[in-house]
């Protein structure tokens, strides 16, 4: 009999990368597509493995590296996969924390990839936290313990939101009731006219 021409092809699920056929303990092809001359019997066998998708957002203002790399969007990553994170501040702000899936003060640290993970790099402006008993000449605004108030009319909107990114509320006003927040953490952003911004992590006592 002669011999047949054989074109084999492998497609992952959803959330797996394909790695490789091997044959007994011998990697044959890490190409999807594998063909050969079947000349006699033979077992392949096509090795996927599971992904994962991490997520990185930002509070405040920074840029995030994972592995050495620009971070932009999302990113499927191998299951147990070791990867480095790494919180880099813009120039007038600090790292404070991340918060999320993954838990910790370090800037730059490694995670284990053994699930969907979404993190967030938490940057401080370098004026310090605001709480209601202290107040800042350098900052644009004023708290009290029920309020934020603009000293300045270069911001036109005001934003406030949670830590873990929930949004609480926009408004054009100037004087903010703050009364019904629980105490806690909050991100104020501040934007002007031209679309420039400035965030700040203020604290609710």
């Amino acid at each position: 009999m002669a011999a047949k021409w054989v074109k084999i092809s492998a497609t992952p699920n959803e959330n797996y990368r394909f790695v490789n056929w091997i044959e007994g303990t011998n990697i044959i092809s890490t190409n999807l597509e594998y063909e050969f001359t079947a000349t006699a019997n033979r077992t392949l066998t096509a090795n996927f493995i599971k992904q994962y998708t991490l997520t990185i957002n930002k509070l405040g203002n920074g840029s995030i590296e994972v592995n050495g790399n620009s971070y932009s969007t999302p990113m499927m990553l191998d299951e147990s996969q070791a990867i480095e994170i790494k919180a880099i501040p813009q120039s007038g702000w600090v790292f404070d924390a991340w918060s999320g899936d993954y838990i910790g003060t370090n800037s730059q640290t490694t995670i284990t990839m053994d699930a969907d993970k979404t993190i967030v790099a938490e940057f401080l402006f370098t004026t310090g936290l605001v709480s209601q008993n202290k107040k800042n000449n350098d900052l644009p605004f004023i708290q009290t313990p029920n309020s934020i108030k603009l000293i300045t009319n270069e911001y036109v909107t005001v934003q406030l939101d949670g830590l873990t990114g929930q949004h609480i509320l926009k408004t054009t006003n100037s004087n903010i009731d703050i009364s019904m927040l629980r105490n806690g953490l909050y991100i104020l952003t501040l934007t002007k006219t031209n679309g420039e911004s400035q965030s700040y992590k203020i604290v609710k006592r």
